[in-house]
């Protein structure tokens, strides 16, 4: 990629992973993509789906999870 004809963004979702590891409450916490972009990468979080964090053996809910994405556009 030629650095002169593209910019680095990011966005920032930050999301709770659940005890069974599915994905609730994600949200666009940052964001310098176009609006689209953003609402794609919200999707693409809510889809996946996270080993869940374990206290004492038993998986618990975990909130405060942030996902941050690179993203290189056109200038």
């Amino acid at each position: 990629m030629a650095p002169d004809r593209f910019a680095e963004r990011s966005a920032e979702v930050e999301f709770t992973v659940a005890a069974d590891g599915h994905v609730r409450a994600a949200t666009l916490a940052t964001s310098e993509v176009p609006e689209k972009t953003g609402r794609l990468l919200v999707r693409a979080v809510k889809g996946a789906r996270y080993r869940p964090r374990f206290v004492a053996g038993t998986a618990v809910e975990t909130t405060g999870v942030k996902y941050r994405e690179t993203i290189y556009t056109p200038k």
